[in-house]
């Protein structure tokens, strides 16, 4: 058993405890703007870029701002840093660009060669994926924060799970959740093993505050995510998220042309391919009273629940396995 495991903390966030793997939260919409709730103007920013990061590597000079070797593992030490010093991390929370963070925009093959491109919010992929099946391959704090050098993160050390949390400029608001795996890292500052939790479980996309009654009569098996954006406009993101930014990150011709113009189609074939690596295309939607993950399908023209769990204790089942059983498997077929 293993997922998302919720306690109120207050009035606007509800902090998870994962049984298994990870940890979540809901929020308030309120002060999902460019300003913080003190009232501080926030710059939108960007994912860094390939390019941004070792610019020798490609001919051609992006002109954009440029990152020493260390630096951006410089600012992500202090990007903790902060939130271990600040009571409440919500002042912290960074503006991000919507369209930039889920890859809603194109980015040809010859740019992505040039290092114009990085795709790093699988909003649709349950990470503990990875963890579990691609030995030696772990998402970490540090790994995300190379990406996306600023965060609001929040961990608890009894149940040694935590969020991190980005505000999107469309109004909504991203959480990654966080898990010590039990790996036994010491770093040499407080903050150097924050760095190394294990990112894990769906990344959750929040528009508003939820509960599960207002999605009666709506969601059932075979429900489509048009129907469901209708009661939470969140599902518009993950719409767009699976019409475009996962197929945009295919490479070759197989989902889409050198334009990226997306073909009829690629939206059954992405899900088809995930299920065929056993890594079926979900979302975590954490409500007031319950969490709720979604298994999509497609069928017709739009995407359509294939099955779905909603369990009011915050405990739900997912992909993720103990390490120690993984390892079991391998050595089993070896």
């Amino acid at each position: 058993m293993e997922g998302y495991h919720e306690k109120q903390t207050d009035s606007n966030f509800g902090a998870a405890a994962c049984g298994g793997h990870a940890c979540g939260v809901y929020g308030e919409q309120a002060n999902y703007n460019t300003e913080h709730g003190n009232g501080i103007k926030r710059k939108v920013q960007y994912v860094i870029l390939p390019c941004q990061e070792n610019p020798d590597n490609y001919e051609e000079k992006s002109g954009l701002q440029f990152f020493e070797y260390g630096e951006l593992d410089a600012l992500a030490a202090e990007a903790v840093k902060r939130s271990l010093n600040t009571e409440d991390v919500t002042d912290l929370i960074p503006l991000y660009s919507y369209e930039n963070v889920l890859n809603l925009n194109f980015i040809s093959d010859e740019d992505k060669m040039k290092g114009k491109y990085e795709h790093i919010e699988y909003i649709t992929v349950d990470w503990t994926w990875p963890y579990v099946y691609n030995h030696g391959y772990h998402k970490r704090v540090l790994s995300l924060l190379r990406c996306m050098p600023d965060a609001a993160i929040k961990y608890d050390a009894a149940s040694k799970t935590g969020y991190m949390m980005y505000d999107l400029d469309n109004g909504m608001r991203l959480y990654h959740m966080l898990k010590d795996m039990g790996e036994g890292y010491i770093g040499e500052t407080p903050e150097a093993p924050y760095l190394y939790l294990n990112v894990l479980g769906n990344p959750a996309v929040m528009a508003k505050r939820t509960s599960f009654a207002e999605f009666d009569g709506v969601l059932k098996d075979g429900a489509t995510i048009t129907e469901l954006a209708k009661v939470d406009t969140v599902f518009n993101a993950y719409s767009e998220y699976m019409r475009k930014g996962m197929i945009y990150r295919m490479y070759g011709t197989r989902f889409k042309d050198e334009e990226g113009n997306i073909y009829e189609d690629s939206y059954k074939k992405f899900i088809d391919d995930e299920l065929r690596v056993d890594r079926p295309v979900s979302s975590v939607l954490i409500l007031t009273d319950g969490v709720l993950k979604i298994f999509w399908d497609y069928v017709g023209d739009d995407y359509v629940v294939d099955r779905y769990e909603f369990r009011e204790d915050f405990i739900i089942e997912g992909q993720a396995r103990a390490r120690q059983d993984a390892a079991g498997r391998r050595s089993e077929k070896q």
